[in-house]
């Protein structure tokens, strides 16, 4: 499989954090870091560096560096316009690309697995992000 692609992505239900400030240009849909060594801004998460899959949400608008950022977080409803398979997590991907979403069976050794979300119907997940903290033996 592959990163999956995001062009749209709604607020179903849950809470949303609006006080933050992108470091860097954020997609739509990305998953995004606070960056402490940069006043807590945020940053596209990457599951190959352990620097950067302390994953805080998913970017619910894009943002160039110095603009606001709004993030859905952990117990948020989201719906996507890709297409998800209903029960598969969705993590930090590692294909070399910051900023994007895989499913779980695409990670290999030497990733940092950091689950964003599940699908619960082929539209829409539920975030539950979760860090492990260690790379994929």
């Amino acid at each position: 499989m592959a990163d999956i692609a995001i062009t749209s992505i709604k607020l179903v239900s849950g809470q949303l954090k609006d006080n933050l400030i992108c470091g860097e240009t954020i997609a739509l849909g990305a998953p995004v870091y606070s960056d402490s060594a940069d006043q807590d801004k945020l940053k596209n998460g990457d599951g190959t560096d352990s620097g950067k899959d302390d994953i805080v949400g998913i970017a619910l608008i894009a943002g160039e560096a110095g603009h606001k950022g709004v993030v859905a977080i952990d117990g948020c409803r989201v719906k996507v316009d890709a297409t998800l398979t209903v029960g598969e997590q969705y993590v930090l991907s590692a294909s070399g690309t910051a900023g994007k979403i895989a499913p779980i069976g695409d990670l290999i050794a030497g990733n940092y697995p950091c689950t964003i979300f599940t699908a619960v119907s082929t539209s829409e997940a539920t975030v539950k992000i979760h860090r492990t903290g260690v790379a994929k033996a």
